[in-house]
């Protein structure tokens, strides 16, 4: 922290940088080019929505230009039943298994090449009691 001028500014980072311990083991850890963390699988969310109720996000005065682009995209759930309706394949597979055989690209589905094994596929929490509502 800083005072001048009669503020107080306040540097977060610098703040963290001064008051962060290296512990012996971290240190050891890290003297041994060991990894204290790493990324393994990717997270796909599954969305849900009604028919011709997806959700619009806007900012004031576009609304029309908003309203439009989700006019004119599918969502997610819309391109999975477009991919059930032409691929024999994928009507074997549900709503949670699509990812591992498929990616989605530019609002598609198409075959994946290669991989597939790590990906975790979520599907958003739905509330028995607002069953109209998703």
């Amino acid at each position: 922290m800083a005072l001048s001028a009669g503020q107080v500014q306040y540097n977060e980072i610098a703040n963290y940088i001064d008051a962060r311990y290296v512990s012996a083991l971290e240190a050891m850890w890290r003297l041994l080019w060991s990894h204290t963390h790493d990324r393994s699988h990717a997270v796909m969310r599954l969305s849900v929505h009604l028919p011709n109720q997806k959700r619009v996000t806007f900012k004031d005065g576009h609304e029309e230009e908003a309203l439009e682009t989700a006019r004119s995209r599918q969502t997610m759930l819309e391109s999975w039943f477009q991919l059930n309706q032409s691929d024999p394949d994928a009507q074997t597979l549900l709503n949670a298994d699509i990812p591992y055989n498929y990616v989605y690209d530019r609002n598609n589905w198409k075959r994946r090449k290669r991989g597939g094994n790590k990906i975790v596929a979520r599907m958003y929490v739905l509330n028995v009691k607002d069953a109209e509502q998703f």
